[in-house]
């Protein structure tokens, strides 16, 4: 069911079909592990978030408008910046050995390390950290 909000931002969630098995297969991609869950979310543009789960809770919903702020701010680059963003987790495992952080592959992307600081949410590393 869409559901569009006031940011003219329309949330799809129990997506199935061809929506549903993108967000899950492009989830299982974000995730860098073998993750058979089928509750995947991704903001797919600046006004548009597929979901497989029921619902997002409050933490999903401000860490997806974190890439919704992205995608408005990047345009048409924003699935490049994402992809050309995967090259950059090695140096950022490599930064988690010294440190002594461990953050997930996921956590470990620039561009979802930069969707929590959007939303607020704390820095796994403690940085605020974000990507320009």
């Amino acid at each position: 069911m869409a559901v569009p909000d006031d940011n003219n931002v329309t949330v799809v969630t129990n997506a199935g079909g061809l929506l549903g098995w993108t967000a899950w297969g492009l989830g299982l991609l974000g995730q860098g592990i073998p993750d058979l869950s089928t509750q995947n979310t991704v903001t797919f543009t600046g006004n548009l978030i597929i979901s497989t789960r029921p619902r997002l809770d409050d933490y999903t919903r401000d860490h997806e408008v974190g890439h919704i702020s992205q995608a408005r701010e990047y345009g048409l680059s924003y699935q490049l910046r994402y992809a050309l963003g995967i090259l950059a987790i090695p140096g950022n495992w490599v930064s988690q050995l010294i440190t002594g952080h461990p953050v997930s592959f996921h956590d470990a992307h620039p561009m979802e390390r930069d969707a929590e600081f959007r939303a607020d949410h704390p820095d796994p590393w403690g940085a605020n950290w974000r990507w320009h």
